[in-house]
């Protein structure tokens, strides 16, 4: 059985070499956390309360592999000095369930709420990767955690729910799932919420299913894609960002080969590794504000036939970004058949630019001394708008430009 320090209330001295032989494998486990992870003062008084994990051997419970970990909390001796107040005194006992793999063969699983008395709090890494004949699933309420690509590549889940309990959910949690159009939430989650099928945690978009089709649009007030939230959606054509996201992480949208266009807000300021990875249909990227930084040059790997666009005005700019070529891009004004210019009753034109850009159309009654006020803000859904202004007529003359949120 091996050891290791979960969490610790105390401070105390570094033991010296000359104590070293007297202890035993958790003391040594706790000297060494001490030197490498808390960064200990040399002295403090000693003290108090403090746990120790401990991790069983693999076991199996009908189709389900799973492991025991066992926290102990302990009372030590405040006149050690903090060599000898091991074992202590044991002052309580926790035990918990981490499901590690599945056996079985079945298309409907259902995970117990505990096993041998013990909750099952935790869905272990990869612990139904590549389950592919899994066709629904149901988690306990007891469940608080969900590994690093847990239920990945299971292709036949349709649909997911996530139990009131659950407060960590790891990326790629359910990466691969070509045929997951639904995510839920119990709606007694603090933690997580749900929204047109797709995870969020507060305001971060955490994931999106793979085998939604067609357009999305982001809600407005969202402020980050997660690591991997779009990662392999091969059915999704187009996505609306909304002007207040400000980050875009890891693969979040890794393998989207079916996007072709996207509008990146000017409030993005960085861009993580392998956000546009692999994605072979992408053929225009704009980014609505100044060059964002970029974590890494992989932001675009395998993504060679797309160009970054820029509008007039945004700096930071050079001939490439992220390997690929920049040019610069310019929203303008079009006829609008039937309605261009002035009516009796209004004046209006088309807006064209790239699919998805957002606009704001400004206006002012004097060049000599203005004073632009937005007039409208609309997005490019299909690279263009119509504006009408049904208040051109209370002024002899009326201005416009255009400008991005």
């Amino acid at each position: 059985m091996t050891f290791m320090l979960e969490a610790c209330t105390f401070c105390t001295r570094i033991p010296s070499k000359a104590d070293r032989h007297r202890m035993n494998p958790i003391q040594e486990t706790l000297r060494h956390y001490w030197r490498h992870t808390i960064n200990i003062v040399p002295w403090f008084t000693a003290v108090a309360f403090f746990a120790i994990c401990s991790y069983g051997t693999a076991a199996q419970h009908g189709d389900f592999l799973y492991e025991v970990t066992h926290i102990y909390t302990y009372r030590g001796d405040p006149n050690s000095q903090g060599v000898a107040f091991l074992p202590g005194t044991i002052v309580t006992t926790q035990s918990f369930i981490t499901i590690t793999g599945y056996r079985g063969r079945g298309e409907a699983v259902s995970i117990p709420g505990t096993i041998d008395g013990m909750a099952v709090t935790v869905i272990g890494h990869s612990a139904f990767w590549r389950c592919g004949w899994v066709s629904s699933i149901t988690l306990p309420d007891s469940l608080a955690e969900i590994g690093w690509f847990a239920f990945s590549e299971c292709s036949g889940l349709t649909a997911i729910t996530i139990p009131r309990n659950v407060g960590k959910i790891y990326p790629f949690a359910v990466s691969g799932c070509t045929g997951l159009t639904n995510i839920k939430v119990d709606p007694l989650n603090r933690t997580f919420h749900d929204r047109d099928g797709a995870l969020f945690k507060s305001d971060f978009l955490i994931r999106y299913p793979n085998a939604k089709v067609g357009s999305y649009a982001i809600p407005e007030g969202v402020t980050g894609i997660g690591w991997a939230a779009f990662e392999g959606c091969r059915g999704l054509t187009s996505v609306s960002l909304p002007r207040t996201l400000v980050s875009i992480e890891w693969n979040a949208f890794s393998d989207c080969t079916g996007l072709a266009n996207i509008v990146i807000p000017a409030g993005v300021t960085n861009l993580a590794g392998r956000a546009f990875f692999g994605c072979t249909g992408l053929t225009n990227v704009t980014f609505a504000g100044n060059a964002p930084s970029l974590e890494s040059d992989s932001a675009f790997r395998d993504t060679t036939n797309a160009v970054v666009r820029y509008l007039p005005g945004a700096t930071g700019w050079e001939a490439t970004f992220g390997g690929l070529p920049t040019v610069p891009s310019d929203p303008n004004i079009r006829p609008l058949d039937g309605d261009f210019g002035m009516k009796e009753d209004r004046f209006g034109f088309r807006v064209a630019g790239e699919t998805n850009l957002a606009v704001v159309v400004e206006a002012c009654t004097n060049l000599a001394h203005p004073v632009w006020e937005p007039v409208a803000t609309n997005t490019l859904s299909d690279g263009t708008f119509d504006f009408i202004d049904r208040q051109s007529t209370n002024s002899p003359i009326r201005f416009y430009r255009l400008r991005s949120p």
